[in-house]
Formats: C-alpha cells, structure tokens, sequence
C-alpha cells in the first residue's frame, strides 16, 4: 500500500518538477541571451560612435574635455606662433569657444600658459592619415619656433601619437593606428617613467595578444600624463584658459599644412 501511495505520488509529481525545472532552463538561458544582446549593442555602438568622431572633436581623458589632438609650442609669444602657422581671419575667443569653432581648415591657438602655446583644431595632421605630413609640418614649425609637440589620441579605438621635434629635427615619435605608423627615437624618460609600450612595426591589431591591446589602452589613458611630463597638460589648464578671450580662432592657408 505504502509503494502504491510513493509510486503515485512520483508519477503525479514528477513531471511537474521536469516541466518546472525545464520552464527555469528556459527563462534563464533567454535572460542570458538578452544580456549578451545588450552588451553587444553598447560595444557595437561605442565603436560606430567612435568611427564616425569628428577629427576636430573633444576626447574626455583625465576626466577633462580636452581636444583629440593639439600641440604644444614653448613660447610665450602668440603672434610669433600665428605667423608661423600661416593664419588668417584671426577671431578672439575663449579656449571653449574655440573649440566649438574650429573646423578642416581652421586652427585654435591659445594664450601662453607656464611659457606654452597650444593649438587645436581640424587643420592639424592626423599621424593616421599621412606620417609623412606629420613629419615635415612638425619640422618646418620647429625650425620656426623651437620646440614643438604633437599629441593625438582616439580613445573608442585606441589610436594615439604623440611626436617631439626640436630646433628642425624630429627627436622622438610614435604613433598606433590598428598597426605602428611611425617609431623614431628613443623613448624619452617620461615615456618610460609612464610605461607606455611601442609596439614594432608589421604588428596589428588583429594578432594581439590579450596584455598588449590591454597596453593600447594604457597608452591612450596616459596620453595627458605624458603632456603634462613633456609641457603642459591641456586638461589642467582649460580654467584658466576660459578666464579671457586671449585665445583666437584663424583660418590654415593651405600652402602651411605641407
């Protein structure tokens, strides 16, 4: 009677149990795959933000708005740096105005900070485009102007450079682009105090190993760091540049971007 009675119960039980169990399965691997939906759509979305970022665009490193690529001249002269940099249609503005202005063919230029000038703006080389016309801008300035730096950073898909010319030579650069563009130089001690990693070239982005794209990253984090050890950090100075309309807006001649 009592194995009639278990008998009975299992079977009435039973499958209840293997219906709820597999009911659960179901649920669960459906959340699983919505979550995996999800993360895949901001991925896929940072990248496609990331792809289509405008050139003269603000990156947000160090917690700051800073542009996505500058240079940094050591002078405290702004006239000397505007002639040298062939501009034109010059307009007084603040450092933020500026930046809100500058298109392909236009230039921002600050007013000195600690005995640096800094200039942003569309028409700057981009390392990605051509090395070569980074390479002879950056000497052409230098020998006009001294010393002159070159950052740029794309943090959506890890692509940085930054460059260091003095007096007409090209003292130290680097430059990634899903592949190592441009390593001339040996790394400055502030590159190393930093551990930045440079890549050798015929490396891509594809055959990276896990701790070396991990490295890219690093790289683009510390790109403001590297500023702030080389001159001046854009993001530490943006206050002080908004206090006055000392900064100005000009237009490239295109005969001064070659």
């Amino acid at each position: 009677m009592l194995e009639t009675l278990k008998e009975h119960t299992y079977n009435s039980v039973g499958p209840l149990v293997a219906g709820l169990l597999l009911s659960l399965a179901v649920v669960a691997s459906f959340g699983g795959f919505c979550v995996w939906m999800v993360l895949r759509f901001r991925r896929r979305s940072k990248t496609e933000a990331g792809e289509s970022e405008p050139r003269n665009h603000t990156a947000n490193l160090a917690g700051q708005h800073v542009p996505s690529r500058w240079m940094a001249i050591k002078s405290s002269n702004s006239l000397v740096v505007q002639s040298a940099l062939g501009l034109h249609n010059l307009k007084p503005c603040t450092w933020e105005e500026g930046l809100s202005q500058v298109q392909d063919r236009d230039l921002l230029v600050s007013a000195p900070v600690d005995g640096w000038i800094l200039v942003a703006g569309g028409g700057l080389p981009a390392p990605e485009d051509d090395i070569d016309v980074c390479f002879h801008w950056l000497q052409r300035l230098s020998k006009d102007l001294g010393t002159v730096q070159l950052f740029s950073v794309h943090q959506a898909l890890s692509h940085h450079a930054w460059a260091l010319a003095q007096e007409g030579q090209v003292v130290r650069a680097y430059a990634w682009a899903d592949h190592t563009l441009w390593n001339q130089g040996r790394p400055t001690p502030a590159e190393n105090s930093l551990q930045m990693t440079f890549l050798a070239y015929g490396e891509k982005e594809e055959s990276l190993s896990a701790p070396q794209k991990d490295s890219l990253v690093h790289n683009t984090e510390n790109i403001c760091r590297l500023a702030a050890l080389w001159s001046i950090d854009p993001a530490s100075v943006i206050q002080r540049l908004e206090n006055s309309k000392r900064s100005v807006v000009g237009n490239l001649a295109h005969s001064k971007n070659r």
